[in-house]
């Protein structure tokens, strides 16, 4: 999957609050659409760590990064 399906995927659950486990390179890459609008700004995350988005409805760049924690 690329960042794009997974935004295609998620906007056709129609729900307001997700919480989604997934794996590198693809988890990193989709926050860095989902906050900065480009997979080429991946958030770099670690095995079981656990980042909080939020915002108005899910689409590239309008998301904030409210925190990142690192097991």
């Amino acid at each position: 999957s690329s960042p794009r399906q997974v935004l295609e995927q998620l906007d056709t659950l129609g729900i307001e609050d997700v919480l989604l486990v997934s794996h590198q390179p693809l988890v990193g890459e989709l926050i860095g659409v989902l906050v900065h609008g480009s997979a080429q700004q991946a958030e770099p995350m670690s095995t079981a760590s656990l980042a909080e988005l939020e915002g108005e409805f899910v689409a590239a760049g309008t998301l904030t990064l409210n925190s990142v924690r690192h097991v």
